[in-house]
């Protein structure tokens, strides 16, 4: 009984491809405020330096945490056999982070309809 159940594989693939999301989602707004060009916050005073903002969000380890825990997946999968169990792990996490980042679009794209409606009327 050493495998695990699909529905488990899926879950816990969930839950990465969620954390996955919330890391890079984290990262890039932490980029881009450093960087002065978020759209949403106003951009740093002129005093401020950009450089060592945006150096310490290129070293924060979100990403690099991320992106070697994507290529040593993507190694696993692709040499070797590859069980069952991973092929659910690697679905529930893809379709996880596709998903969010799909939803949370079509919630902005809905947002700014709106936005537009209202300043038309």
């Amino acid at each position: 009984m050493n495998q695990l159940p699909a529905p488990l594989a899926i879950l816990s693939g969930m839950i990465v491809g969620a954390s996955f999301g919330l890391f890079l989602s984290h990262w890039l707004r932490l980029l881009l405020t450093s960087l002065g060009k978020h759209p949403r916050l106003e951009k740093p005073p002129v005093h401020t330096s950009r450089v060592g903002p945006a150096v310490f969000a290129i070293l924060h380890p979100a990403p690099w945490l991320v992106i070697i825990g994507v290529l040593v997946g993507i190694y696993k999968f692709t040499h070797g056999p590859v069980a069952a169990q991973w092929l659910w792990f690697w679905a529930g996490a893809a379709i996880t982070v596709i998903g969010t980042y799909s939803l949370a679009i079509q919630a902005l794209r809905r947002i700014q309809r709106r936005q537009i409606q209202a300043l038309n009327r």
